[in-house]
């Protein structure tokens, strides 16, 4: 997929442009393939690289799309979760006698949600999509500094630089954390609805985040 830059604080969702080389294209119509042919893409002539370097600065700029793709789809799965918890708050409070178990469940879970919205550079957004924001310039915000990086390195014309490639590879690694954590979150919240009598209104479950896809 074609793209140019990636963002600096987290709202660029274009990925990196396709590697050179022959590429097939089908039109398909009402489901058929009616035309195929071969395509040749050549290496962009504004970046001297050898094609090991190419390969490269694609895979790493394509790596962290992948993440920042998961990370918006954390996002809003954590804006969802806090619907489902301000309802589940409602409910607190119109039952002439919550269990104590309910009410310190949905404590700990907005407490973990709060942590989730930091780490995905949500806590200057209030509603509203998971979308591509970031706020790149938040302390602790994994997604804004995925765009950070993706931006850096899609908008130079040179192999990435070692900083650039070990930031990468710690993202990756707290990436991990926030869709184990999120998931996590998603699976506490239906049995909060049943600790409260609430299993008629209990909302579906989310579907679970990720996994990110392999490094390249």
């Amino acid at each position: 997929g074609g793209g140019g830059g990636g963002g600096f604080g987290g709202g660029g969702n274009n990925g990196p442009n396709v590697m050179a080389g022959d590429y097939r294209v089908t039109l398909v119509v009402d489901g058929k393939e009616v035309a195929t042919k071969t395509v040749r893409v050549g290496g962009d002539k504004d970046m001297p690289m050898t094609d090991a370097e190419r390969k490269t600065w694609h895979d790493t700029a394509l790596d962290l799309h992948d993440m920042q793709r998961v990370a918006n789809n954390a996002a809003e799965a954590v804006n969802q979760l806090a619907t489902q918890l301000s309802a589940a708050e409602a409910l607190v409070k119109s039952a002439s006698s919550a269990p104590a178990t309910a009410k310190q469940a949905i404590t700990d879970a907005n407490t973990k949600l709060a942590d989730l919205r930091r780490r995905l550079g949500l806590n200057q957004q209030q509603g509203g999509g998971g979308g591509g924001g970031g706020f790149g310039g938040q302390q602790g915000n994994v997604r804004g500094q995925q765009g950070q990086v993706k931006g850096q390195i899609m908008g130079s014309t040179s192999l990435p630089t070692a900083q650039q490639v070990r930031s990468a590879g710690e993202l990756r690694e707290d990436m991990d954390k926030v869709i184990a954590d999120t998931n996590a979150l998603i699976a506490s919240v239906p049995a909060i609805y049943d600790a409260l009598g609430a299993t008629g209104v209990k909302p579906a479950a989310l579907k679970p985040v990720g996994p990110l896809p392999a490094s390249r």
